[in-house]
């Protein structure tokens, strides 16, 4: 992989030193897309970017919740939240996060104006097959397993080309 990078390196640097003597804007684009060309390149070798963050990624009661996951999933310009949530205590005792659920797991585009967190746009659900509700009370455990799955799912999908499209 070193030498990967070191030949990518060596052709980043060759095109920016084309780019100093180009003598149109034309001829300066068509150097910045061949840069950017070999950039998604180096991405898509690199795969889905995981990133494990501590906060909840979406419902209102989160702050009760004792289980909190919220992954960020990058891959080239997708972004997207895995969320899942449970165990919301309220008055010392455990309730439903949902209908007939204590754990849940949902997914959604991150926010495209949220440009330091990327955190989710609630309003932009991504949809997976996987299991996203657990009805017990203790099973924190399967609840990590639930998000696992989901964020399998939804990586080897963004791998394979699927774009997750928004319809509104």
């Amino acid at each position: 992989m070193k030498t990967l990078t070191y030949k990518v390196k060596e052709e980043v640097i060759e095109k920016l030193l084309d780019l100093n003597s180009a003598f149109d804007l034309y001829e300066q684009k068509e150097i910045i897309d061949e840069v950017i060309d070999i950039t998604e390149q180096v991405l898509r070798l690199h795969g889905v970017i995981r990133t494990e963050r501590g906060w909840a990624g979406h419902f209102i009661c989160a702050n009760r919740c004792r289980f909190r996951r919220n992954t960020l999933l990058a891959y080239n310009e997708i972004k997207i939240v895995v969320s899942s949530l449970g165990l919301m205590e309220i008055d010392g005792k455990f309730d439903t996060v949902g209908a007939g659920r204590h754990f849940e797991t949902m997914a959604f585009h991150a926010d495209k104006n949220d440009k330091r967190y990327f955190d989710a746009d609630v309003s932009k659900q991504v949809y997976f097959d996987n299991d996203w509700a657990i009805a017990e009370v203790d099973a924190d455990d399967k609840a990590n397993e639930m998000h696992e799955a989901v964020v399998a799912e939804i990586s080897t999908k963004l791998e394979q080309g699927y774009k997750f499209e928004v319809t509104e």
